[in-house]
């Protein structure tokens, strides 16, 4: 039997090799985890904000559909032209077009969600349609903290990795010291002679040494492309640093103004709405509003409505990831 006493390291260097190649694919496995989590979050608020889009084409209709009635109205007792009517009714067909088209992405957004969760395409649900985002301005730390970050885990075990492959590479031009071991056991039979029978054995025990002295240099350009990898990890792993530490930044910087528009959004549609409530009723009593007057408000009260939608969103998927590059995404943060 034979035993490697001493081996250069080798085996030492090749087992923590292994062991950092397991703890890569681990990371590999979290960082898989957290991009599902991340995209299925994004597709369910992809539904959320088109069902908040579609409500508010359904409260523009309503709007609509009582000017129309006045409009209808003004018109038959002849203090209005048959225009305002007209105008007001194509409004309404284009925005009965666009709640189709609202309803469509809605369905389009719901198999999107289907196919990440492994569902049939047509599986019916509902979701809540709502949007909200914590509106503490600045919430998030200035500066990224990768420490939790799977993608430099991945590329951090990759430069041990090949550190571990310079030592290996290292230890073939380093001595081995083997040990041997043996049992001999002979039996022999004689016909004649003073011993008929002879049985010999022993237990036999040997050292042996080996100095690698010559190959070619085969050995050195093992360890100079161990090297090269060990330089190129680590020179991938510096670029996915400022890639990262860029990308939080944008994200940070698309979260705190989506969120301080949100919140001034929320001050003009309040004034809309205000506005909203006394041109309505101006025109409902056949005062000094008229129909553009009328149109223009709605269409503003349209429009900041669809905006407040938008900036809750964009609010929503930089926060998703800001989270994810933190390495801290998961449900329980939704």
């Amino acid at each position: 039997m034979n035993w490697t006493i001493f081996d250069g390291y080798k085996m030492s260097a090749t087992k923590r090799r292994l062991e950092l190649i397991e703890k890569q694919g681990e990371a590999n496995f979290k960082l898989t985890v957290e991009n599902s989590i991340s995209n299925l979050i994004k597709a369910y608020y992809d539904i959320a904000k088109n069902k908040l889009q579609y409500r508010n084409i359904e409260v523009l209709i309503r709007l609509i559909n009582d000017r129309l009635l006045l409009a209808k109205t003004r018109f038959e007792v002849g203090t209005a032209s048959k225009m305002d009517y007209l105008q007001t009714q194509i409004e309404l067909l284009n925005q009965e077009n666009n709640l189709l088209t609202q309803k469509s992405l809605i369905q389009n957004s719901k198999i999107a969600l289907n196919q990440l969760i492994g569902q049939s395409i047509n599986y019916e649900y509902e979701i809540t349609d709502s949007l909200s985002v914590n509106s503490v301005f600045n919430q998030y730390p200035s500066n990224l903290n990768l420490s939790n970050n799977q993608q430099v885990s991945i590329f951090e075990y990759q430069k041990l990795i090949a550190e571990q492959q310079i030592n290996e590479s290292k230890s073939l031009s380093k001595p081995q010291i083997g040990l041997s071991t043996g049992y001999n056991l002979a039996f022999a039979q004689s016909q004649a002679g003073f011993s008929l029978f002879n049985l010999t054995h022993g237990l036999g025990i040997g050292i042996n040494a080996t100095m690698p002295i010559y190959d070619a240099g085969n050995n050195k350009r093992l360890v100079e492309v161990a090297k090269l990898s060990a330089i190129t990890s680590q020179s991938q792993l510096n670029k996915l640093n400022e890639n990262l530490n860029t990308l939080y930044l944008k994200s940070l910087n698309d979260y705190n103004t989506a969120v301080l528009l949100y919140q001034n959004e929320n001050k003009t549609l309040k004034t809309i709405e205000e506005l909203l409530t006394i041109t309505n009723e101006r025109f409902r009593v056949n005062q000094s509003a008229n129909y553009l007057e009328m149109k223009e408000v709605q269409k503003t009260y349209e429009d900041s409505k669809s905006r407040q939608v938008l900036l809750l969103y964009n609010a929503k998927i930089a926060e998703i990831e800001l989270l994810r590059l933190q390495g801290k995404i998961s449900s329980e943060n939704f």
